[in-house]
């Protein structure tokens, strides 16, 4: 069991009042792949599946709560190591594409490199803030899958230990690279943060269009 449930609140949005929060549930997103939020369609024998995807969430999961709970690190600093596990955790290019969808392939290479850029600039003004609001809740890793083109998904349970009835699936979809493993997507209780987003962004795009909302997520302040 691992203390705090930090990538839990990666998939609870909150860009600005231009985008709207639009719940999509995971199935509508990864039908082809058969995922769902089922406790007992994971494999609980960890042991004898691939565990390398487990063992990264694990480790991200301690490096943040070390953050967290080490009073004699300034917030400004706490943020900043926050952020770079963050970076270094998040498939960020392959987030962006996705989110973006087909106008992806409308915009020229500098473009592409803009919106990238804005689009990490949210993800880390967006939600780093928020892991250093919370350390009681406690997660335990349930079970994993595979899925298609070496990817996983974990399965983690948070509670509150504050709460004896509070219970919230958490799953993190990972992709297995040569030498790395990337965290891709967060799904609360089968609620995907990127396709959410890919609703959001879609809303500001056909109201403004692309410039308009990489223009947005590149201002967007850190949460206070």
């Amino acid at each position: 069991m691992i203390t705090i449930s930090m990538f839990f609140l990666l998939y609870n949005l909150n860009i600005n009042n231009k985008i709207h929060s639009n719940n999509i549930v995971l199935a509508d997103v990864y039908k082809n792949n058969n995922i769902d939020k089922q406790e007992n369609s994971y494999d609980n024998n960890i042991t004898n599946t691939d565990k390398k995807s487990v063992v990264f969430i694990e480790k991200q999961l301690k490096k943040i709560y070390a953050i967290v709970n080490d009073n004699s690190i300034p917030k400004e600093n706490q943020l900043k190591k926050l952020q770079d596990i963050l970076k270094n955790s998040l498939d960020i290019e392959w987030m962006a594409k996705f989110v973006l969808g087909p106008k992806w392939n409308t915009l020229n290479s500098d473009k592409q490199k803009q919106y990238v850029k804005a689009y990490c600039n949210y993800l880390m003004n967006s939600y780093a803030p928020n892991f250093l609001k919370y350390s009681s809740q406690e997660i335990t890793v349930v079970g994993s899958k595979p899925v298609s083109h070496g990817q996983y998904i974990v399965l983690t349970k948070v509670t509150d230990p504050n709460n004896s009835n509070s219970e919230i699936l958490v799953s993190y979809r990972c992709k297995q690279y040569q030498d790395s493993i990337m965290i891709r997507d967060v799904i609360g209780e089968g609620i995907s943060m990127i396709s959410t987003q890919r609703s959001e962004f879609s809303d500001v795009i056909r109201q403004g269009g692309a410039d308009t909302l990489i223009d947005t997520l590149s201002k967007m302040p850190a949460k206070k």
